[in-house]
């Protein structure tokens, strides 16, 4: 119990920081160049990213992302108790980060919290969910291909993860948020009391992360990539806590 505590809020501080860090940037750089703003802003996820796996990646494999949890349950990497108690940490740790936002820059004049740390779509509701599947389809695959069971940890693996990161939110920050991760929304819309098209930031990413699996395992399927076989027991099992 007490290291499922810990992993809980390794997980909480994670998704906290990444909010707090890149759609921080966003508020700090409200009213900037347009494209020096989505530049940074990737570079902030990106790079906060990377941090956290190198910070909190040998403790609770730095999912800070409901679509990474859901991904490693699909494929039998982490139990399910654990995986409830990942989402719930990471929901509070991105709504406390946005609040923290909230209260530091609510009262700075010419800054609005409200508009840049809120995701929405500037296309049509079917281009935006296509478009937030494919990415965290894209960046759940490549977390697939180069963890170690449930957990993302070293340098390597920070650089691959935080590269995907940036380079999805770099593409298409600008159409859709490239939020590729539901708290990272869900924390935002409700410090602002922002619902708008929160649906698809919920779902969108939960269905690319669930298709990464047997695109993971197709291509990997003649290597030692743990995409191949389950490292969690059967599905009988899944409340068997994976350490």
């Amino acid at each position: 119990m007490q290291n499922l505590l810990l992993r809980l809020f390794a997980e909480a501080v994670g998704t906290f920081c990444l909010v707090f860090f890149g759609t921080g940037t966003a508020v700090a750089l409200s009213g900037t160049d347009t494209a020096m703003q989505g530049f940074a802003t990737a570079l902030a996820f990106g790079t906060t990213v990377l941090a956290m796996i190198l910070a909190f990646g040998r403790i609770s494999g730095a999912h800070i992302n409901p679509a990474v949890t859901v991904g490693f349950f699909v494929a039998r990497r982490i139990s399910f108790q654990d995986s409830v108690g990942y989402i719930f940490a990471q929901c509070t740790g991105a709504f406390a980060g946005s609040l923290a936002l909230e209260a530091l820059f609510s009262s700075l004049p010419g800054v609005q919290p409200m508009v840049a740390t809120t995701t929405t779509p500037s296309v049509g509701i079917g281009l935006a969910f296509g478009i937030e599947t494919l990415i965290t389809f894209l960046l759940m695959l490549v977390i697939l291909c180069v963890a170690t069971g449930a957990k993302k940890s070293g340098m390597l693996t920070g650089f691959a993860v935080g590269g995907v990161v940036f380079l999805c939110a770099l593409t298409f920050g600008s159409v859709t948020g490239a939020s590729m991760n539901p708290a990272r929304t869900l924390g935002p819309a409700l410090a602002t009391g922002t619902f708008e098209d929160l649906w698809l930031y919920l779902t969108a990413p939960l269905v690319g992360a669930g298709l990464a699996l047997p695109a993971c395992r197709l291509l990997t399927c003649k290597s030692d990539n743990p995409c191949c076989e389950p490292t969690q027991p059967p599905r009988a099992s899944l409340d068997v806590p994976i350490s």
